[in-house]
């Protein structure tokens, strides 16, 4: 493998250090939400330090988890900040041999979209 597809895209780390797995670190406030991964959409609070998604809390007064979260809805917030998390649709010509083989494009002109 060249590594022209993983530069832009990964991989990287599959793992966070620093605050984001810090249990100590004080959050400046609790967000009441879902989580988004299955239909079952339990209840959770987004930890939030600076205006950053430090952490999650099960919601004990959410009447489907009443207080339990999966693995997957325990470690969401780390894929905000990810650094292989894509934050632009990106377009690939297949006929077209170009590098980088993928262009960022809006998500109003995405393929996906039409």
């Amino acid at each position: 493998m060249d590594g022209t597809a993983a530069d832009p895209f990964g991989p990287s780390l599959a793992y966070v250090t620093g605050s984001l797995l810090d249990t100590g670190v004080q959050p400046d406030r609790l967000v009441p939400t879902h989580c988004c991964f299955c239909g079952q959409q339990c209840g959770m609070y987004l930890k939030v330090k600076d205006e950053r998604v430090v952490g999650v809390e099960p919601r004990t007064d959410f009447p489907f988890n009443q207080g339990k979260l999966c693995p997957k809805g325990i470690s969401r917030y780390l894929q905000n900040h990810h650094p292989d998390r894509l934050l632009h649709a990106y377009h690939r010509d297949a006929h077209v041999r170009a590098s980088p083989p993928r262009r960022p494009i809006s998500w109003g002109s995405s393929p996906a979209c039409a």
